[in-house]
């Protein structure tokens, strides 16, 4: 009991870990969906990684900002993958008429 009182009352315990910030984990959403919007030439992980960026960018946590600006990246390459595959099929569709 002696060591939980000190000449003010009682010891008052400090919280040691950071609460985390909920937003962070649009980052790691982010790099994900990039990363599909260019393996998979998904384009709707592209879009969707692009707008969770433009809405979530000042929220996320300076530390995540790698995994953001990778993420946005990688979706910027994929949407352009994208595009170039539709541009190559309707040229060769337009060939083969």
């Amino acid at each position: 009991m002696d060591d939980q009182m000190n000449n003010n009352g009682p010891v008052q315990y400090q919280p040691t870990q950071q609460i985390n910030n909920d937003s962070d984990g649009y980052a790691t959403a982010i790099l994900v969906l990039g990363i599909l919007s260019v393996c998979c030439s998904c384009f709707p992980c592209g879009v969707i990684s692009l707008a969770l960026r433009a809405a979530n960018k000042d929220q996320i946590s300076p530390d995540k900002q790698g995994m953001v600006t990778a993420g946005f990246v990688t979706s910027i390459i994929g949407l352009v993958l994208w595009g170039i595959g539709w541009i190559v099929n309707i040229c060769i569709w337009l060939a083969a008429i």
